[in-house]
């Protein structure tokens, strides 16, 4: 189904308002907390870097880092 693609898509690359997206940002990073690959990772200083990300952009960059380097 391409609806989903187009959903996540939406979800990471519209703009970002830090203050209306708060909880949008809080449930992403919650997610990809969850995801094996970055909850098993042993590389902290980049887990913490994830944790303190302002924008969805960043913290997919931080994601896909940790799970490049696992």
């Amino acid at each position: 189904n391409s609806q989903i693609y187009k959903a996540i898509v939406s979800a990471i690359f519209t703009p970002f308002d830090a203050e209306k997206d708060k909880e949008r940002l809080f449930m992403f990073k919650l997610e990809l907390f969850e995801f094996e690959k970055i909850r098993l990772s042993k590389n902290r200083p980049l887990k913490a870097k994830l944790r303190k990300t302002k924008t969805m952009t960043d913290a997919l960059k931080i994601a896909i880092e940790i799970t490049e380097n696992s």
